[in-house]
């Protein structure tokens, strides 16, 4: 895939023959630069090709560069830690399963923060099965036509449909926006592991007589003890609570892709309720953007 990295403001010299090349809208291209985040651009299959378009990115004006989807999904997966101890170098985490990682203050690189949603939990069932938007295609309950479970299409519906919420969580449902969550990601320069640390799934009882009323006063207070122990250069993004979408692509296979433009619907894209999945991606991209980062400003440090 080609990655592009945050750029701000909207440069008329390479605005218009980016969209040219990829056929974005000009008014959709700006806000995806103002955005802050790295982007997927598009998707190659071989390397060549890949090559070729980011050559002509560059040609443009534009900080971009190729990226292996393996990379990104090495990162998804995030050390989750249930408590820690604050010491004099660094604090000690302890995990669900009762392991302790040891964080120097000195070795942190990456701070990512944000808020997520709590999602209400839900219960996939057969019964009265919600109507689901699957692009322009509406899912709903399976007919008394019979279907073949290998066909593509039949696989694509069932992933959509069969959504049901409880009763009790309707009202929930429908609020949950309200419930949030803090998150931060550490980065360490050791290691390309990240450290999770959540509000709601933390322990905060290892802080002793720091421990404060909330948990959010709690959470707050960690943030500020890495802050202020951490070394200058350590980077803190936040940008995260300004993105306003949450809407993840799915790569469709080719003969799935002209079935869905068959019965007409021009894409296959959902919206992401769980935001917490959401806020990996994204602190998976804004890390390997800073650290590609410091590794092109290495030498002119050196210089």
């Amino acid at each position: 895939m080609v990655v592009q990295s945050p750029v701000e403001g909207t440069d008329p010299k390479w605005l218009r023959p980016f969209c040219e090349l990829t056929g974005f809208d000009p008014f959709l291209a700006k806000q995806r630069f103002k955005s802050l985040v790295p982007w997927v651009v598009r998707v190659f299959k071989d390397l060549d090709p890949a090559q070729q378009f980011l050559a002509r990115l560059v040609q443009i004006g534009l900080d971009a560069y190729l990226l292996k989807q393996s990379g990104i999904s090495k990162l998804e997966g995030k050390l989750q830690v249930k408590g820690l101890r604050f010491q004099e170098n660094g604090i000690t985490f302890f995990t669900a399963a009762g392991e302790e990682v040891v964080v120097r203050y000195a070795d942190l690189f990456l701070i990512v923060r944000g808020r997520i949603q709590v999602q209400p939990e839900r219960e996939d069932t057969e019964e009265n099965p919600v109507e689901v938007s699957l692009g322009g295609l509406i899912v709903g309950a399976p007919g008394e036509t019979e279907e073949n479970p290998e066909d593509p299409l039949v696989k694509l519906k069932q992933r959509a449909r069969q959504i049901k919420f409880r009763p009790q969580e309707r009202h929930q449902r429908m609020f949950y926006r309200g419930q949030e969550s803090l998150i931060l990601d550490l980065y360490l320069k050791s290691s390309h592991v990240g450290i999770r640390v959540v509000e709601t799934e933390f322990d905060f009882s290892g802080m002793g007589e720091r421990k404060l009323a909330s948990a959010m006063l709690n959470f707050n207070a960690i943030f500020r003890d890495l802050i202020g122990h951490a070394p200058e250069e350590v980077v803190v993004d936040d940008h995260f609570n300004r993105i306003s979408y949450v809407m993840e692509e799915v790569q469709e296979k080719d003969h799935v892709r002209s079935q869905l433009q068959e019965i007409g619907v021009s894409s296959s894209a959902r919206k992401l309720y769980d935001n917490k999945a959401f806020f990996t991606d994204y602190s998976s991209r804004i890390y390997l953007h800073h650290l590609r980062q410091a590794k092109l400003a290495k030498p002119a440090e050196t210089a």
